[in-house]
Order: C-alpha cells, then sequence, then structure tokens
C-alpha cells in the first residue's frame, strides 16, 4: 500500500527538521517534497489563489507514489483547510487505498516568526546601515507575482499571520511544539540589524 505524510504547520514551525529525521528513520524507498504549493499566492485572510494539484511537482508526485515510493510532504500551505482536503481528494482520487498519515504543529505565531528570523541570521541575511539609510543584504522572492522583489522572510512573516488566523487541528491529534531556536528573534526584525 503507498504512503504519504503529510506535515502541517506554520512556516518557521520545524517541519523540515521533522521530515529530515522521518526520512532518516526509514528503510523503504522514500521521497520528500518541501514546501509544496510554495507557489501560490495568499491574501490576508490564508485563502491560496490555487490548488493542490497546480504545484510544478504533482506529475512528479503522481508517478513516484505509482512506482512504489512513500512520500513525506510538508508545506505552510497545509495550514490552509481547503489545500489539506484538496491534497487528500486528489490522492485519494488517483490512489483509492493510500494510507495519508498527517502531523501538525501547534499554531503559534510567535515562536514561527522567530525562527523564521533566526533563520535568516544564520543563513546570512542582514541589514546594515549604510551612508545614512538601512540597506537589506539577503534574499529577496524572485518568483513573478505579488511578492516579487520582496524580502523572503517579510512574506514569510506576512504568510504566517494569514494561516494563523485559519489554521485548524483537530482534536483527535496532539500538536508537535514548537521550539524555538534563539528566543532574541522574539524582538522582531530589528535583530537582523549589525553595526
Amino acid at each position: 500500500m503507498n504512503k504519504v505524510t503529510i506535515i502541517i504547520g506554520l512556516s518557521g514551525s520545524g517541519k523540515s527538521v521533522i521530515a529530515t529525521k522521518r526520512f532518516e528513520q526509514r528503510t523503504s524507498p522514500i521521497f520528500y517534497h518541501a514546501d509544496w504549493g510554495w507557489e501560490g499566492s495568499i491574501d490576508e485572510e490564508g485563502n491560496i489563489n490555487g490548488s493542490f494539484n497546480d504545484d510544478n511537482r504533482f506529475n512528479k508526485l503522481l508517478d513516484q507514489i505509482k512506482g512504489g515510493l512513500d512520500i513525506i510532504l510538508d508545506g505552510a500551505y497545509f495550514c490552509n483547510h481547503k489545500f489539506l482536503c484538496q491534497a487528500e481528494y486528489y490522492l485519494n482520487l488517483h490512489f483509492p487505498n493510500i494510507e495519508i498519515t498527517k502531523h501538525y504543529f501547534e499554531n503559534n505565531p510567535k515562536d514561527a516568526i522567530a525562527n523564521v528570523l533566526y533563520r535568516e541570521w544564520v543563513g546570512g541575511n542582514y541589514w546594515t546601515k549604510e551612508t545614512g539609510e538601512f540597506i537589506f543584504h539577503g534574499h529577496h522572492y524572485g518568483e513573478k507575482g505579488p511578492n516579487e522583489g520582496r524580502r523572503n522572510y517579510e512574506v514569510l512573516i506576512d504568510n504566517i499571520n494569514s494561516f494563523t488566523k485559519q489554521y485548524i487541528i483537530p482534536n483527535k491529534y496532539t500538536p508537535i511544539k514548537i521550539q524555538v531556536q534563539n528566543t532574541r528573534f522574539y524582538n522582531g526584525w530589528e535583530e537582523l540589524i549589525r553595526n
């Protein structure tokens, strides 16, 4: 029987860490797709312009499942209940006997945002003051659309603030606690300033 594990949580919650651990512990053939759905745009209420099957990896995913691979999917977009339901619908449509397991992270935007900022810092992204103005040195969103050219961490924080409004964790699941990497980043983006 084919298996798909979906790891659900806000950006910065630790989805990739959990996915990697699960990947390392498995002995059967497995494939990991990170940040599923990231190409879709999100409005202020966390609604997604796009569907689960719009991800450009969808046909590859179907082929991998047909080929007998067990799959791990993660992404903040699964915090949108409609998007998660679409995932289950399309997977069951193509593979009626598929086994879908879900793992939820807690809905804690404060901790998630702190981790996003920490990840920026560790990745070498920072602000400096040059000739009287602040300049950002780091990753900018390169995809066409409403976020093009914006700083990555700002897009992720906006997404967190949108998704947290409608993130539903069913009662039968015990959410995984977000592990904050550095509490200094509770202070916000100003902690990315280097002298």
